[in-house]
Parts: C-alpha cells; structure tokens; sequence
C-alpha cells in the first residue's frame, strides 16, 4: 500500500521484475489511498509469460477505507477482471504484506505455493 503524498523511494530496496512461468499471466496490483484518507484508487497491468503487455487499468473512488481494505477491494477487482477475460492462471502481485498474509492464511496452499481462490480451480497465486 502506498501514500500518494511524502514518500521517497528508497532505490535500495528495488527487485527487479520477473517473467511469469510459462502459460501464467502475471498481474501486478497497487492501490493508494489519497487525500486526507477520502479517496481511494488502485492501478494494474497484466503480461504473459514472455514479458508481453496484455492489458491495464486504473480506477479511483470517493471512500473511507483503512490500506488494508484498500488493498482487498482492489485485489478482488483485479481477480473478477482476469476471470472476465478468461485468464485461468494467474500470479498476482502486491505490496500489501498484511493482505498476503491474510489470503494465504484462508487460502489451500500446493506444493508449489499456488493459492487456490475458488474451490479447485487454480487461478493464482499471491506474492509479495
């Protein structure tokens, strides 16, 4: 989770940007809160497992949430988003650490450490 407003990068804490495994896509998720904590957004983008650019979006509303239920609500966005265009795998990643602990806590975890969202059907995994 991010604040849109005082923060600093701190470019020694940067890692790099991976490729997906084969035949998963990868969607990187973040969410802000804004203005004294009143508006709310997040931003995504999807890409395929040779790096490739799939698809976008933003979206920003007018509410009161803690970082927690911002990170949520965004990440539910994004997962009925991939579901809609038919992505049957998926990695998805966010800063939110609590949101990840929490979602991984719920979730049945493989072997290979894929979260299983809606009963078996595997549809991604959650990083951090």
């Amino acid at each position: 989770m991010q604040r849109a407003k005082s923060q600093t990068p701190n470019h020694n804490q940067l890692i790099p940007w991976s490729k997906p495994p084969p035949g998963v896509i990868k969607c990187n998720v973040d969410a802000a809160i804004f203005h004294n904590n009143v508006v709310t957004g997040y931003g995504i983008y999807f890409c395929n497992s040779e790096g490739h650019f799939i698809m976008e979006k933003s979206n920003f509303s007018s509410s009161y949430m803690s970082a927690l239920e911002v990170e949520a609500t965004s990440l539910l966005e994004v997962i009925k988003l991939a579901a809609k265009n038919g992505f049957q795998f998926v990695q998805f990643k966010t800063d939110g650490k609590i949101l990840v602990a929490a979602m991984n806590s719920s979730c049945t975890i493989s072997m290979s450490s894929k979260c299983h969202l809606f009963g078996d059907k595997l549809i991604g995994s959650l990083i951090v």
